[in-house]
């Protein structure tokens, strides 16, 4: 445990948070991406916070990367949101190893060599994320076609791979969900700058527009039955990263605003 703590505290110092913290107005009130928390971030260490230790990480667990994730939002809630979205396929993909799972070992691979993963599942008219999709997936000649369009993807400035699930149908009778992540040198998809939402400006979470773009073979994760009765570790293992990690950031959040307007009510007077 001790070890534990001492790596977080390497991850994520104060003096960290003290620069994110003087940082996140600026980042809001110029509507532009955090990319001095980014390479802080980076050169610490906590993208790979998740990552197992025998692959250059630092081999945390969930409850310590929410833990760090809490610390982080109550500087800087749009750089621990966003950052999240990264965190989330790193840490699910450890479960997966660990439980012995398919689904994780591309993922570990792609963490351990430096690649930025975000997320791509938000989809408008779906509702049963992940489970389902209102993306189409074709079969070519080396992979999957993909058409759709994806918002609130985060980390847009910096991400070399986004993570996406698409309906494949077909075979009406056995539907599949494919999910696979696209290389940023992909060709046939594009990103609209769509995201200017007050307080959450730096998280860069611009729609991408998806048409016929390819995802090979060798970058899909996980081709399962739709719906409750195709999931299983994969799908149970991003829900828990990706959900409670959103609630830790919240959280933190929250705790930040309680904490401020308590040190406002000293100056707080029923005289007008």
């Amino acid at each position: 445990m001790t070890a534990t703590i001492g790596l977080a505290t390497e991850l994520l110092t104060d003096d960290m948070l003290q620069r994110f913290d003087e940082r996140a107005p600026v980042y809001d009130r110029e509507n532009r991406f955090f990319d001095e928390d980014w390479e802080e971030l980076k050169a610490s260490g906590y993208l790979a916070a998740p990552l197992p230790l025998d692959m250059g990480g630092g081999g945390l667990s969930l409850s310590e990367v929410n833990r760090l994730q809490r610390r982080l939002a109550y500087h800087a809630p749009a750089t621990a949101l966003a950052v999240n979205m990264h965190l989330y396929w790193v840490g699910l993909a450890a479960d997966l190893r660990r439980m012995g799972a398919p689904g994780g070992d591309w993922i570990l691979a792609k963490a351990a060599a430096g690649e930025v993963l975000a997320a791509g599942h938000a989809e408008a008219g779906n509702d049963l994320p992940v489970l389902m999709s209102s993306a189409k997936a074709d079969r070519v000649d080396g992979g999957w076609e993909i058409t759709a369009p994806k918002i609130f993807g985060s980390l847009r400035p910096v991400w070399t791979y986004l993570g996406v699930h698409a309906l494949d149908t077909s075979d009406a009778d056995q539907p599949k969900v494919i999910h696979g992540f696209l290389h940023r040198d992909a060709p046939r998809y594009r990103i609209e700058e769509t995201w200017d939402v007050l307080g959450m400006r730096a998280t860069a979470s611009q729609d991408t527009v998806l048409d016929r773009a390819l995802i090979p073979d060798e970058d899909v994760v996980m081709v399962c039955a739709p719906g409750f009765g195709g999931a299983g570790p994969f799908q149970v293992a991003l829900f828990a990263w990706a959900l409670l990690g959103f609630g830790g950031v919240y959280l933190g959040l929250a705790k930040r605003a309680f904490d401020e307007v308590v040190a406002q009510l000293p100056r707080r007077s029923s005289v007008a």
